[in-house]
C-alpha cells in the first residue's frame, strides 16, 4: 500500500493531490523525490501568499544554483518545480512553468535494454515457484500475475497496482486503466491465455465480483501494494532469473 505523506509547509493539499497524481500515472515515487516536494512545499511556505501558487520570482528562487552544490540535485529541484508548475497548469491554476533546458544538460548513463519473450519466461518461471510469505499465502499468486500483467498488457507498475476489482472484466478480458496518463481512462485487452490465467487467479486470491471496489491485488495487510516495493520485489525476480 502507497504511504500516505504529510506535507507541513504551503499548500500541503496541493502537494499531496500532486504526489498521488503522479503515483496514478505510475510514477514511484521513493524517499528522495518525496523530500524535494516536501523542500519545495516549506521553502514557499517562508515566502508572501500568492493565489497563483509559484511564481516566477519563487520558481527562480527556489531553483537557484548554490554554493558547492551538485549539479545532480540543483537539477533535482529544477525538475520537481517544473513538473509542480505543469499540474498547477492542468489543475487550471495559473503558474510559472520552468523552461525545459533552463539549467546544463547532464550526460544521462541510462541504456535501454529490451527484455526478450525467453528471459521474460524465465522471470516468470521464477514468480510462479516464489513461496508464499509468512505475510500472508496470497503474495506468491499476486507477483505471479502482476509480472504477466505488466508483460502482456504494457501497464505501468502503478496503473497495474491500482487496479480493483471492478476494472478486471475477466468475461470480456477487457481491463478499464482508470487516471492513466493526462489523467485518462483507458481499455486494455487481456488474452486469452491471459485471462484464463487472471480467472484463476481471481479464484485463487478470494476475488468476487459482487465487491467491484475491492483491490485487484491485495496486500496481506489490507488495501493496496507499494509500487516501490513491489518494484524491488520484481527486479529481485528478474536477478533471480540471470536478467
Amino acid at each position: 500500500m502507497a504511504i500516505e505523506v504529510t506535507f507541513d509547509g504551503a499548500f500541503p493539499e496541493l502537494f499531496s493531490e500532486y504526489v498521488e497524481y503522479k503515483r496514478n500515472l505510475g510514477y514511484v515515487y521513493p524517499n528522495s523525490r518525496i523530500y524535494l516536494v516536501k523542500r519545495l512545499s516549506r521553502f514557499l511556505a517562508g515566502r508572501a501568499a500568492d493565489e497563483r501558487v509559484l511564481t516566477r520570482d519563487a520558481a527562480e528562487a527556489f531553483t537557484r544554483p548554490r554554493d558547492g552544490e551538485s549539479s545532480g540535485s540543483a537539477a533535482g529541484r529544477r525538475g520537481i518545480a517544473r513538473q509542480f508548475a505543469l499540474f498547477l497548469r492542468w489543475k487550471g491554476i495559473d503558474a510559472w512553468v520552468l523552461p525545459e533546458h533552463s539549467g546544463p544538460r547532464q550526460p544521462s548513463s541510462f541504456a535501454p535494454r529490451i527484455i526478450s519473450a525467453d528471459e521474460m519466461a524465465r522471470v516468470i518461471a521464477c514468480a510462479d515457484a516464489r513461496p508464499a510469505s509468512r505475510c500472508g499465502p496470497q503474495t506468491q499468486p499476486v507477483y505471479a500475475m502482476l509480472v504477466r500483467l505488466l508483460w502482456c498488457c504494457g501497464l505501468r507498475i502503478g496503473e497495474a497496482l491500482s487496479l480493483r476489482v471492478g476494472d478486471v472484466n475477466l468475461v470480456d478480458a477487457v481491463i478499464t486503466v482508470r487516471k492513466a496518463k493526462h489523467n485518462r481512462t483507458r481499455l486494455v485487452p487481456m488474452s486469452e491465455s491471459l485471462a484464463a490465467h487472471a480467472r484463476r487467479y481471481a479464484v485463487a486470491v478470494g476475488l468476487v465480483p459482487e465487491n467491484p471496489a475491492a483491490w485487484f491485488f491485495p496486500s496481506p495487510r489490507g488495501g493496496g501494494y507499494n509500487p516501490g516495493s513491489a518494484t524491488a520485489l520484481i527486479q529481485g525476480l528478474m536477478f533471480e532469473a540471470g536478467v
